[in-house]
């Protein structure tokens, strides 16, 4: 069987789990079962209460959800020994394979993530492709809302591929194009546009140790910021 499966989160150093949610579906895309799960986040999380890892969700329901070991563990009992799970980001896949290592003694279970190759469907068939939720809109539906989420993001992934009349072998087929090589700046020149495009006077100083006050007197030159190790340091003249 397939599972379409999507993990909210927010970043604070860390990553703290929010919400899951899973369809599970025959090869048709025809929903067979699903799971929803919230998790409790650290408090500092709740306090943001406007994030959209919340998937606009009043976050008392998640103060009373479960812990993020609780809902892995949840997630593995309700999985089939022959589940393929199916992610929309690259970055959904990740931590899904992060956390199950953390919390679940057992062999990962095969999992894709298709985001890039359904864009090039998307774009093949004259559809906009900015994400999951254009897709189907192109395809004449009104997507749920809000986006983020998860129960939303997966119900409508499970339309798009039913609408597409896409199997699971014939998306992860596609070939990606090939991604440009990254331009390594150094991080010299990278201050020096820095430079350019600010109103202030800068003196480039190397590797500075120590910490300069906003009002403190380098070299006779009173300095409103600084920055530390190959630092720009902008004055007020």
């Amino acid at each position: 069987m397939l599972v379409l499966l999507d993990l909210e989160w927010i970043e604070l150093g860390e990553k703290f789990l929010t919400q899951i949610s899973a369809i599970r579906t025959d090869k048709n895309w025809n929903a067979e079962s699903r799971l929803e799960i919230f998790v409790k986040p650290s408090i500092s999380c709740l306090k943001r209460s406007d994030h959209l890892a919340f998937g606009g969700r009043d976050t008392r329901l998640f103060q009373n959800g479960v812990s993020e070991e609780e809902c892995i563990r949840d997630f593995a009992d309700w999985l089939c020994a022959d589940d393929v799970i199916i992610t929309w980001a690259q970055s959904n896949k990740e931590h899904f394979t992060e956390l199950w290592k953390r919390y679940i003694d057992a062999a990962l279970p095969r999992t894709e993530s298709v985001a890039g190759r359904m864009r090039v469907i998307a774009r093949e068939r004259g559809l906009c492709a900015a994400n999951i939720y254009s897709i189907l809109a192109g395809l004449g539906e009104t997507p749920p809302q809000p986006e983020h989420l998860a129960s939303n993001d997966t119900e409508v992934m499970r339309r798009v591929f039913s609408l597409l009349d896409l199997t699971i072998k014939k998306i992860v087929s596609v070939k990606l194009p090939p991604q440009p090589e990254k331009k390594i700046i150094p991080q010299r020149m990278r201050n020096q546009k820095y430079v350019e495009k600010s109103p202030y006077n800068f003196i480039y100083l190397r590797n500075i140790r120590g910490r300069i006050d906003k009002t403190s007197d380098y070299w006779g030159v009173q300095f409103s910021s600084v920055q530390f190790s190959h630092s720009v340091v902008s004055n007020s003249l």
